[in-house]
């Protein structure tokens, strides 16, 4: 059998018949993400491991392999950073890229984007701010993305919009003086003072330290990549996202930078062999974590192959982390819930 896929371009909807024969699985859908390679808008929907949970029902035509089951977790809309989503008016430079996510916006997040994905990932799924709106993201809400990275902040106005707040990863330094990294600090200084929801990864945990008062800097132990052993604290069960926690985490890694010193009123929620703040917290409303649970394993698979060819990892570095993404399974879905309760949950 053959598959439709509804195309939509200007405002216009037609039909592509893509010839390619659909098996007893979802295998073929990598070939629809080459094809959709044209449309942006879509082809970051398909998995290239062949899920199918990230496309949507409405653009298939029944086949075998691909049933309602598929399709019980509905998708996450996201723009890409040149793309809108939005059937509105053109957006100015300094307004944030928007995705409703089935349904009208109620609650309302924003993802601060620190830094480019690599070429791979922000070709095949639009970047961290839609990695991130996908894997947190829930009917219902908004998600707004900021290029902070280029110094599109949201005024003091647009702050007090949101419920929460996601840093994402960036290849630059949390420690480094930057005028818009400086900037940032100064807003998560302010959003501190307010008690805003905010969730930092990598970058966006070690930068979250800095601006609290805490300290980042690169170590001596080199880089720490792969799938990775986080083994959390008897702390984190007294949060209100913390119950039901297994003792150790198996999480994908990717830095050599570190929160070094925990800011004032910091807890250490979890540690690995090389990382000793992989995890901390203040109170109920800051939550760093050093591991990235928006990455998938072909992610990272690229990452190392890139920063290998260009020396800034070693051959042998990278064969181990390899290796490891290969053996184990990542604890995705654990950090994805403990992620959302922080931000989601309401703390009495």
């Amino acid at each position: 059998m053959n598959c439709c896929v509804w195309l939509h371009r200007s405002g216009r909807r037609c039909a592509a018949f893509l010839s390619f024969p659909i098996c007893q699985s979802i295998s073929a859908l990598p070939a629809i993400q080459s094809s959709l390679a044209n449309f942006p808008r879509l082809s970051h929907l398909c998995d290239p491991y062949g899920s199918a949970k990230g496309l949507p029902k409405s653009l298939l035509s029944p086949c075998s392999g691909i049933t309602d089951s598929f399709f019980q977790q509905k998708p996450v809309f996201c723009s890409s950073r040149k793309t809108s989503m939005q059937a509105s008016a053109p957006k100015s430079d300094n307004e944030p890229q928007t995705s409703e996510i089935a349904g009208s916006a109620g609650r309302r997040f924003a993802v601060f984007v620190t830094g480019y994905a690599s070429e791979y990932a922000e070709r095949t799924y639009g970047g961290y701010g839609n990695m991130f709106a996908r894997l947190l993201g829930d009917p219902g809400e908004a998600w707004d993305v900021f290029l902070v990275v280029e110094g599109k902040f949201p005024t003091e106005e647009e702050l007090a919009k949101y419920e929460g707040f996601v840093l994402t990863g960036s290849r630059h330094d949390a420690h480094a003086n930057d005028s818009w990294i400086l900037q940032l600090c100064t807003v998560l200084q302010s959003l501190h003072e307010k008690r805003k929801k905010m969730l930092g990864v990598c970058f966006g945990h070690q930068v979250l330290s800095r601006a609290l008062g805490g300290k980042t800097g690169r170590t001596e132990v080199g880089w720490e990549i792969g799938v990775k052993n986080v083994t959390l604290t008897d702390a984190i069960s007294s949060k209100s996202y913390g119950s039901g926690l297994p003792r150790i985490l198996k999480v994908l890694q990717s830095h050599r930078d570190q929160v070094l010193e925990l800011p004032p009123g910091g807890e250490l929620l979890g540690s690995s062999e090389k990382t000793g703040i992989e995890v901390f917290a203040i109170g109920e409303h800051v939550l760093g974590i050093q591991g990235h649970p928006e990455y998938t394993k072909d992610v990272l698979l690229d990452m190392i192959d890139s920063r290998c060819a260009l020396g800034i990892i070693e051959e042998a570095a990278a064969n181990m982390a390899k290796a490891s993404i290969l053996a184990y399974e990542d604890d995705k879905e654990i950090l994805r819930n403990l992620c959302k309760a922080f931000l989601k949950r309401q703390h009495v």
